[in-house]
Order: C-alpha cells, then structure tokens, then sequence
C-alpha cells in the first residue's frame, strides 16, 4: 500500500457524525425517513486548535471507513469533528470510503491533508468544531486573524519596510489569486502595525508560516513558528544522503519500497497525478544504476524519464506528476548576505538579482510572464514562491554568485592598485563553452584561476534552462550542441532564417539574434577579472555581435550588482 484511498458515490442525506473525546455515542432512528443519524454527547471544551493540529499523532489505517478515521482522530485528540453531509453529498463523494494510510511522527494537521486530499475534502475551524466540506465549498470558508508585527517591522531594521510593504509580501507569496485584488474572498487591513486577516484556512497557514520564517531571518524567535516534525527532519536529512541503487525490472511500487526501506522515510504515491501521467504503482521505471548521489539526485533520475518527480508535501516524501510538482508552490526566504561583498545590499540591487534569477530560471514561470511564480524583495532578503525544481535551481545560482564573491573579496595576489570585480554578461545565441574558451584565451590568457600561473579571474556560466539542471545536482549535465565547425563568419545556422546572405557579409545576423532575445534564453557569465581584462571583454562580445547595453550588471567591492 502507498496511501492511496478509494472512494466512491453515495446518498449522505441526514448523515452526520461529530467525535468527541469522552463523548457518549448514540444511535437514533428516523422511524418517518428509515434513515440513521450518529449523534454525540458533547463533552468538555476542546483544547485550542492550533494547540491540538500542531501535536505530533500516528496513525494505521487499512481500508478504514472514513467516518470511523474521523472519529478515532477526533476521540484521540480532543476534537469535535463534523461532516457538512450536504456538502459532502453534493460532491458525491462516499462518507464510507476506505482509508488506507499509514504515517507515523506528523503533526495532526498534515495527517487530516493526507486523508482529505484524495477525496478532495477540506475543512475549517467554526464555533469549536473542525467543520469537515467538500474542498469547492471551503473555498469560501474565511476565517479572520489579527497578526501583531511591530516587532517584525522593527527588526529589519529599514524605514522603508513598513507594513504597507509587508502586507503585498504577503499577498504577493501566499495564494495570490484568492485575495480581493486579483478578485477572490480574502482580505488584509491594518491598524497601526497590526495586520487584520480574512481569507481561507490554508491562506492563514501561509501567513503564519511566512511571517516565522521572516523573524527568523531577521534574528526573532517566533512563538507561532511551526515545529519542524520528526518526519520532516528525517525527510530533509535523507534527501540530502548519498546512495546507491541498481534498479533491473522494478516497477514504481518496488522503488517506493526501497526508498522506504533505505532511508526510513515515508514515501507516497498520489495515485490520482500518477494516473493522469499515463501511470501508476506497476508502471515499470528506467533500467539504471546510480553510486554516490544524493537520494534527491537519484529518484530525479529514475522519475524524470516518466514525467514524475517528488515533492515534500505534508511532511511525507511524495512521488507525483511534473504538471503536479510544477502547481505545487512552495515559499521560501532567502538572505542575500555575501552577495553584495560587505554592503547589505541597497533595494536597487536586490531589484537587480530578482531580475537575474527570473531572466534566467524558467523565465516563463514567473507571474510578470503570466506564470505562477513570484519574487518580492524585504531588507537583505527575497520571498520566493515557486515549484520546488525552480527553487533548487535559485539555491544553485545564488551559492555560485556567493562563492564567486567571497573569492574576490579574499583573492591572493595581484597588486593592490589592479583590484578585481565581477560582471554579470547576458549572451544569446552562442554557446556558451566556445565564448569561454575564447574569452580566456584572448582575454588576459595568464589572469585565469585555472592558468599555470593560478590567477584571480574566473568565470561561471549559468545557463537559461539552470532550472532544469537542478534537477539532478550530483551529474553532470550534457553540454549543449557545438555549432557546425565553421565559426559564425557569415553563416547563420538557424533553419528558419528565411534571408540566407551570401558568404562574407555576415555579422548581421547574430547581432539581430542578440538584440531580440525572446526566442532564445539567455546565459549569463558571471566573470571576475580587472578593469582591463573587463574592457577587453566587453570589445570581444561587441565584436560577436553581443552588445551590453542594458545587458551586463556590473559591481565592485567584492559584490556583485
């Protein structure tokens, strides 16, 4: 089993069940409509619900009725829990379904997702009972919040972060479809540095998961941080470790099972992506074998072939469709600290790496460009919401632009008057290898860290398509397609280039192809020389026909931007 559930189609009219701890259970007979009600005796008040959804539970479940699921959960934990039936019944889905899950050191709240996400259930907090509906009938259950920040405002330490800023961070990174502005239910407003809430229940666990990680960025402890669950930690830690695997013959089942068994981590299968990917548990993977890569590394490379991947979702590993992973954002802070040499970084160079990161990594996927990503810019941070493999890809990028100034600012050698600096270049249309080499054999040829001489200039290209490079870090991706032997001297090689000019009159069009680069997308070469070896290149580029203008962020200090 791979916590999968069933289910099916049935009449839920005059259904309804609440579970209470200590609670007496009765049954009563409609004698006029022939139809059974489970009541209960309610009890004491519950515990606070965060309080309750936040405890760490276990639970084994094998083709168990979905009703009774509910009510060990409630009788376990304190909770009154209520079937809406006419919603539910609306929905057509069956009450009775069978659960089959098995899960072991989560907090209660994301063993209720896993149960209710494949029936496509949800639910909310109302007048102390956790109202469980059909998900299209939640989306219109609000629920209002009052969220303190004075001391979050205050720790940045900026006067230009002031709560106007940080309510369209929050709205720009926590399902930004559903707030009013872009036409759905919720609403913010403030009263001095208080933030009052009304949106969805899953909105308010954004909210308050964005705001921990913001004072934790900015040095607070933070009472309403989520706890990280022992399942989660055992997630992280296990995707982070080396292995080896040899698969011959095994379906996607039998890799869940050794992934399983290898790591001791909970893996599922959501067989509703799978299916709808042309799959399911006995679909048979790719042959290979694979020694020394992160296990995150190794299941990219046995799913990517079948258009799966994995996301951590719920605090359990799951194996899903691509399409899937891809709507599945996730929001994450990342400090800029080291990026810009020793200065903090000022709001126009935070505004510069943003639109670095979303020309390079998946420039379609970003919500200027219609996709579903978004970057808002906090003092010394950016808040990312993206799909896990762009945010793997952002990870790579900023550790390269990182390391590359940590390197400048220490780097031996060299006069004291000739100091270095880095230049990020943006080239179309050539590739990327041969630009390299040429650049570090015409451009100060002994200057290179790789040189006999193990000089100070150094080069790192990343690539438009870096997003999918991240997919798997621990192998090498292959290099892209060499141009034909002859060098563009008058030849363009694009098959759809309707104007072919004759041999010796031909700079123009690579020119063109670099001032439109919308086809294409573009590599950026993020080069650390000195001020001579920076002019020489820029002659070079212009002499390929890759003009600058607007192109190349430059900076110095160490920094970069």
């Amino acid at each position: 089993m791979y916590g999968a559930m069933a289910f099916g189609r049935v009449s839920l009219l005059g259904w309804l069940v609440s579970c209470v701890i200590g609670g007496g259970w009765a049954w009563a007979q409609d004698d006029a409509e022939d139809e059974t009600t489970l009541v209960a005796d309610i009890g004491t008040a519950p515990a606070r619900f965060d309080q309750v959804l936040a405890k760490i539970t276990s639970v084994e479940f094998v083709d168990t009725p979905l009703v009774e699921a509910l009510a060990s959960l409630g009788e376990r934990h304190g909770l009154q829990i209520l079937l809406d039936p006419a919603s539910v019944e609306n929905a057509g889905i069956d009450a009775h379904a069978p659960v089959t899950l098995k899960l072991d050191g989560l907090r209660l709240e994301s063993v209720l997702a896993l149960v209710f996400r494949p029936l496509e259930l949800d639910w909310k907090i109302d007048n102390d009972l956790l109202l469980v509906t059909a998900k299209s009938e939640a989306e219109n259950l609000l629920e209002t919040k009052v969220y303190p920040v004075a001391e979050l405002l205050a720790a940045a330490d900026d006067r230009s972060f002031d709560i106007a800023v940080l309510k369209q961070i929050l709205t720009n990174s926590s399902y930004p479809e559903t707030w009013d502005d872009a036409g759905g239910p919720g609403t913010v407003a403030s009263l001095g540095e208080v933030l009052v809430i009304n949106a969805q229940r899953q909105v308010h666990a954004a909210i308050a998961a964005l705001l921990a990680d913001l004072r934790r960025s900015y040095g607070l402890t933070s009472n309403d941080a989520a706890t990280v669950s022992p399942s989660l930690s055992a997630v992280r830690r296990a995707l982070a470790a080396h292995v080896t695997f040899e698969s011959e013959q095994l379906t996607l089942g039998d890799l869940i099972d050794a992934v399983s068994k290898k790591s001791a981590v909970q893996v599922l299968l959501d067989e509703k992506a799978i299916a709808e990917a042309g799959h399911g548990a006995e679909s048979e993977i790719p042959t290979l074998q694979l020694a020394g890569v992160t296990l995150a590394a190794a299941l990219t490379r046995f799913l990517q072939p079948m258009e799966l991947t994995w996301i951590v979702r719920d605090e359990v590993l799951c194996i899903t469709s691509r399409a899937e992973a891809d709507s599945a954002l996730v929001t994450k802070v990342y400090p800029t600290g080291g990026l810009f040499g020793s200065d903090p970084g000022s709001a126009t160079q935070h505004a510069r790496l943003r639109d670095v990161i979303t020309s390079t990594i998946v420039p379609d996927g970003w919500d200027e460009m219609g996709g579903p990503g978004t970057i808002s810019v906090a003092p010394q941070l950016l808040v990312v919401s993206q799909s896990r493999v762009v945010h793997d890809a952002i990870d790579d990028l900023l550790g390269k632009l990182r390391a590359t100034s940590k390197l400048a600012a220490g780097s031996p050698g060299g006069p004291a008057n000739d100091p270095v600096r880095q230049v990020v270049y943006r080239v179309v249309g050539v590739s990327s290898s041969d630009l390299v080499r040429a650049i570090k054999v015409l451009v100060e040829p002994s200057s290179w860290e790789q040189g006999k001489n193990g000089g100070r200039g150094m080069i790192l290209v990343v690539r438009g398509e870096t997003a999918k490079a991240a997919e798997a870090p621990d192998e090498k991706k292959p290099e892209e397609k060499k141009p034909d032997d002859k060098k563009p001297e008058g030849t363009d090689d694009k098959p759809d280039d309707k104007e072919k000019k004759p041999d010796g009159k031909e700079e123009k069009p690579a020119p063109k192809s670099a001032a439109n680069p919308s086809p294409p997308q573009p590599t950026l070469l993020i080069i650390r020389q000195t001020d001579e070896g920076h002019r020489q290149i820029e002659k070079l580029l212009q002499e390929l026909g890759q003009s600058q203008q607007g192109g190349g962020i430059s900076g110095g200090g160490g920094g970069f931007f």
